[in-house]
């Protein structure tokens, strides 16, 4: 699942290649809205902001997930390698 959610964040390219946002932007994607924040519209400065916001919320994600799932214990227990 954790992998499915990183894979799912960095989808750009198939998503941009097909639709490039779609109609109305209905396809839009985080990874196409920072494209587009940075390279269409030029605001580098926001779309940094933006950036270090989508990898902060990601890093506090995988966290949570490999707390909640016991993996720093399993992996403190003498033997469990």
């Amino acid at each position: 699942m954790l992998l499915r959610l990183i894979d799912a964040m960095r989808t750009y390219d198939t998503v941009f290649l097909l639709t490039r946002g779609g109609p109305n932007l209905s396809t839009d994607l985080t990874s196409i809205y920072l494209q587009r924040i940075n390279f269409q519209f030029f605001n580098l400065g926001y779309g940094a902001a933006l950036s270090w916001i989508f990898v902060l919320l990601l890093a506090v994600v995988v966290g949570l997930y490999v707390r909640w799932s016991g993996f720093l214990k399993m992996m403190s227990t003498p033997g469990a390698r």
